[in-house]
C-alpha cells in the first residue's frame, strides 16, 4: 500500500510523505526541522527561525523577518541605502539575478528581494542528450536488476530487494538495510517472509482494554476493528480496519475490466 498516494498518511502540512516498502515516513519541508515522532507514527516539524539562527540571505542593510516555513527581507521606507540583494556563498547577488552554485554547478539560484531560491535542472531524457547534470539520461549509467535481467534502473532510481533498499549510482548498485517503521506496541510480531516486524490488532491483545483505539474513522464514518468495507469514494477499493490505521487491502475483482 502506498500511504502517500492514497492519502492514508499522518504527515502534517509542514512535512512531505515519503513512501517506503510496507510503511512511510514524513520528511520536513524546507524551512522546517525535526521530525519529532509522536504516538501516531506521524511527525511534527517546527519552523526554523532563519533570522535568529543567522541562516538567512538578507543583505546586512535589510531586516530579516521570520515567517512560517521561511523568511523575508524588509527595507524601511525611509531607508536610502537598504538593498534587496542576497548574500549567498560569501558573495552578493543582486535582486533578480540568477547564478550557479559554487559547490554544485548544476544548481541555479535566483535572488528575489533578499531571498535566494535554488533548483536542480529539469531533465527530460526524451528531448535532451545526457550531460553531467542529467546522468539519469545516460543509458551507460543504468543498472540491471539482481535477478530480473529485463528490468533496468536508471541512475538515481531506487528499488527494494531481499529486505534491502537498492540504488543505481552511475551503473553500480548500492544496497543497504531496509529501514523499518517505528512501532507503538511492546510485543511486535515478525512473521516469516516479512522484512519488518509489525503490531498485531491492538484490540485482540490482552494488554489493551477494549475501548483503546477500537475503531477506525474514514471520511467521518466509524468502523469496528477487523471489519471490511468499501471505500465510500471508490467502490473498487476494499478497506479493512486494523487499529491504529485503516489500510487498503485489495482491489475488487468485480471492477476489473478484461483486456
Amino acid at each position: 500500500m502506498d500511504e502517500c498516494a492514497t492519502n492514508a498518511h499522518r504527515c502534517t502540512n509542514s512535512s512531505t510523505c515519503i513512501n517506503m516498502m510496507g510503511w512511510y515516513y514524513c520528511q520536513c519541508k524546507h524551512g522546517y526541522e525535526g521530525p519529532v515522532p509522536d504516538n501516531n507514527l506521524g511527525t511534527s516539524c517546527v519552523d526554523i527561525d532563519e533570522c535568529e539562527e543567522s541562516r538567512h540571505t538578507c543583505h546586512s542593510s535589510a531586516q530579516c523577518v521570520n515567517k512560517d516555513g521561511g523568511f523575508e527581507c524588509s527595507c524601511p521606507r525611509e531607508s536610502v541605502d537598504c538593498r534587496y540583494s542576497c548574500v549567498y556563498e560569501d558573495r552578493e547577488v543582486a535582486h533578480g539575478i540568477t547564478v550557479q552554485s559554487q559547490f554544485n554547478p548544476c544548481m541555479s539560484c535566483m535572488c528575489k528581494k533578499g531571498v535566494i531560491s535554488c533548483e536542480q535542472p529539469k531533465c527530460d531524457c526524451t528531448k535532451s542528450s545526457s550531460d553531467a547534470c542529467c546522468p539519469q539520461c545516460d543509458s551507460r549509467h543504468a543498472c540491471r536488476h539482481q535477478e530480473l535481467n529485463d528490468v533496468l534502473f536508471m541512475h538515481g532510481e531506487r528499488w527494494s530487494y531481499q529486505c534491502q533498499t537498492c540504488e543505481c549510482l552511475f551503473g553500480e548498485i548500492d544496497c543497504w538495510e531496509l529501514k523499518c517503521p517505528p512501532l507503538i506496541c511492546s510485543n511486535p510480531i515478525h512473521s516469516p517472509g516479512d522484512c519488518c516486524p509489525h503490531c498485531g490488532d491492538l484490540c485482540s491483545l490482552g494488554n489493551y482494554s477494549s475501548n483503546f483505539g477500537s475503531n477506525c474513522t474514514l471520511k467521518s464514518v466509524m468502523y469496528q476493528s477487523g471489519s471490511e468495507f468499501l471505500d465510500p469514494e471508490d467502490p473498487c477499493v476494499t478497506c479493512k480496519c486494523k487499529v491504529p490505521f485503516c489500510a487498503e487491502l485489495v482491489s475488487n475483482t468485480a471492477c476489473c475490466v478484461h483486456r
